[in-house]
């Protein structure tokens, strides 16, 4: 079933127009026009398709604004000098809190870049870590840090004091983290199990209840796909490579009643319950980004230690074209911010990236581009956005950004 749409009239019908569920702009002269269609799927599933052309009008478009950049390539100013960021976020009050995975601590700055405090320090005792990965926001405002070293969350609340310890009973981790709690104050975590059935690991999502213990409630399949690897002899062994611009899988939970999920092969974007019902597709026209010779000669550079034949392997294995994005962020008021496939690895590596952003109901509003990087994550919150870029020496700032319009 489709809804109620209608071409644009005074020119040629570039598309169907969503007039009684999404409003765009109208027509004007020339000019090209946000192109929205929207459909049920037999599932019951919303389908939204998107053209490439945003609903923003001139003058409506999002900017950022850079408003602090924290870091330093010198060791005489530890306080400021990161080494492996894992994940950042911020509070009610806008202050910046940076899960360092090296020294094993939480450094916690004002909104200017003022150092505040310094949460936790390496080792087994209360308040301590061993193995943090992830930072979230409990029921009751405090923040807590899942330690996979010591096995537990810690738990700390906003002036800095060490509150609680609650066990973490489930085994594996990834990066990103990938978990958090919902609007119920129930707690999420990615895990993996072992399946004899399929003689391999499968990846869950975990429901835990924390009044008192934190104790797993529910759990929920994750989607699964296989990634396009490549197994090389080496002396010892084989080790497992990763193939250069394959298509990957991306989930996000939204902190509400289910996940986010896309395989890049296509821009295609699910929102899945967690009892696995999808019931939202969103898809954008994009144009392919082909992958360059120059591309192919960087992928030998890399790959050169394993020799030749190899390398040759990988090489061929390459598809023709990029992914069609290279990952996305839900924030916290439910709109997906799509990251574009860059035309160069280093813009996304080092931070400068273009995001496409959809509302909560999967209409295109329009590109906004950002210097910061993608790993980990970038937190967006309200007319905030923080997240970690390099310089050219690969010196990693952690950098808040004012989203202007919003």
């Amino acid at each position: 079933m489709r809804t109620g749409v209608r071409p644009c009239r005074g020119g040629p019908t570039t598309g169907l127009l969503l007039v009684s569920v999404l409003a765009v702009a109208g027509c004007a002269g020339g000019e090209r026009q946000p192109q929205v269609e929207v459909d049920t799927l037999e599932s019951g599933a919303i389908l939204v398709r998107n053209g490439a052309v945003g609903a923003w009008s001139s003058g409506e478009a999002w900017q950022t604004v850079e408003e602090v950049r924290i870091g330093s390539a010198d060791a005489a100013d530890p306080v400021v000098l990161f080494a492996d960021v894992w994940d950042v976020t911020m509070d009610a009050l806008g202050r910046i809190y940076v899960l360092d995975r090296q020294p094993k601590e939480v450094r916690v700055f004002t909104r200017s870049g003022q150092h505040v405090r310094t949460l936790g320090r390496e080792g087994g005792g209360p308040g301590e870590l061993r193995n943090p990965i992830g930072l979230a926001w409990g029921p009751d405002g405090n923040l807590w840090v899942t330690d996979t070293g010591n096995a537990r969350y810690e738990v700390f609340d906003t002036a800095g004091n060490y509150l609680d310890s609650r066990q973490r009973r489930i085994g594996g981790w990834g990066y990103p983290w990938g978990g958090g709690f919902d609007r119920s104050g129930r707690l999420y975590e990615p895990s993996y199990f072992s399946d004899p059935a399929i003689g391999a690991s499968r990846r869950v999502f975990i429901r835990h209840s924390v009044a008192g213990e934190v104790l797993a409630t529910d759990t929920f399949e994750l989607p699964e796909y296989e990634s396009m690897v490549q197994r090389i002899e080496v002396e010892g062994g084989i080790t497992i490579v990763g193939i250069p611009f394959a298509p990957s899988l991306t989930w996000r939970f939204d902190g509400g009643d289910g996940l986010w999920f896309s395989l890049s092969e296509a821009y295609r974007l699910h929102y899945r319950t967690l009892d696995g019902d999808t019931v939202r597709v969103v898809e954008r026209e994009y144009s392919p980004v082909p992958v360059t010779d120059a591309d192919r000669s960087a992928v030998r550079d890399r790959f050169a230690e394993f020799g030749e034949p190899a390398t040759n392997e990988i090489i061929a294995r390459i598809p023709e074209f990029k992914p069609a994005y290279e990952s996305f962020v839900v924030d916290d008021r439910g709109y997906l911010w799509v990251v574009q496939t860059s035309a160069t690895e280093q813009d996304i590596s080092r931070g400068s990236v273009t995001f496409d952003v959809f509302d909560p109901e999967g209409r295109y509003l329009g590109p906004v581009h950002v210097e910061i990087g993608t790993r980990p994550p970038p937190r967006i919150i309200g007319d905030q956005l923080v997240g970690v870029m390099r310089d050219e020496l690969g010196v990693p700032y952690v950098v808040l950004h004012r989203i202007e319009g919003r």
